[in-house]
């Protein structure tokens, strides 16, 4: 699946820019480009897959041309808790990373930023699984 910015992009290079619209057209008025259930599978993708938070997969859609509301929409349609979501990629990726250290637990916390999740849930994340891996020691 493509977007209509991406297929017009792409046939840009080929092709002239009023014929690549004109082609992006006739596509989306005959059904084969539909932005807004592109936006859903990407939106499931960016989330689900990557586990992106929501700003970064808000990025992401509307860095391959999908308008923001539509995939604002498309990411809200997306069922997730951000905390669980955080936890999880802690548990994979990140454990290290927890030892106390100030330094380590700032690396933490620019890492999931960058992956789009908001400062309240990435503490909120942390003080969950330390929670967590606290009752699970025992």
């Amino acid at each position: 699946d493509h977007t209509h910015k991406e297929l017009y992009d792409k046939l840009c290079r080929s092709v002239s820019p009023e014929a690549a619209e004109q082609v992006c057209a006739l596509l989306t008025e005959q059904g084969y480009i539909n932005d807004e259930a592109c936006a859903e599978k990407l939106a499931q993708y960016y989330v689900k897959t990557k586990q992106f938070g929501a700003r970064r997969a808000l990025y992401e859609l509307v860095r391959r041309g999908i308008d923001k509301e539509t995939a604002r929409e498309a990411i809200e349609s997306v069922e997730t808790d951000p905390v669980d979501q955080i936890c999880a990629i802690i548990y994979k990726k990140y454990t290290h990373l927890l030892d106390g250290d100030y330094k380590n637990r700032s690396k933490l916390t620019a890492a999931l930023v960058r992956r789009g999740y908001s400062f309240d849930d990435v503490h909120a994340a942390i003080d969950q699984y330390a929670q967590w891996e606290e009752e699970h020691e025992e």
